[in-house]
């Protein structure tokens, strides 16, 4: 089995994406149109104005990625926090999956540090402890193209051991 690089960054909502109410749909759609070409899987969390994703996939694609969000006028701030190769693709059967924590917060309750949503204070601890929420929850996501779409891949709900493969 090859290895999946990941990338998880934090970013800040530019002025003029925040003016358009339809920003965060925009995203998702173009997010599932590119990723899916790419091969990029993973899900962006986005809240009060900042944004976190997570996503996997080839190396060269997860790095052109990310110089794309650096070129896109909606993001500002971009803050790596962390990048590296995993054993296993975590989010293999999610093109992007996409939560405004505003209208989704009741997948993340009781969770003091995703409600504060702090996300240029994080580190690869907390995106490994969300990810495991997200799984513990069964997390499932809803796009315009599909219904329900489930969050993780039965291989890696097998492992279900979030610090070893974040090894980079």
């Amino acid at each position: 089995m090859s290895q999946k690089y990941f990338m998880a960054y934090c970013s800040e909502i530019t002025l003029t994406a925040a003016l358009n109410q339809h920003t965060f749909t925009h995203i998702l759609n173009q997010s599932i149109k590119n990723n899916t070409r790419s091969g990029i899987t993973g899900f962006l969390l986005y809240d009060a104005g900042k944004f976190f994703q997570y996503y996997e996939g080839d190396e060269l694609a997860c790095v052109n990625l990310l110089h794309a969000l650096k070129q896109d006028n909606r993001h500002t701030h971009i803050k790596i926090i962390g990048q590296g190769y995993i054993s296993n693709a975590v989010f293999d059967n999610w093109f992007m999956g996409c939560f405004d924590l505003s209208k989704h917060s009741y997948a993340f309750k009781h969770h003091a540090f995703i409600e504060s949503f702090d996300v240029y204070s994080w580190g690869m601890q907390e995106v490994v402890k969300l990810i495991d929420i997200m799984s513990e929850q069964r997390i499932t996501y809803i796009t315009p193209q599909k219904p329900i779409k489930s969050l993780f891949s039965k291989r890696f709900m097998r492992i279900r051991n979030f610090t070893l493969p974040f090894q980079g």
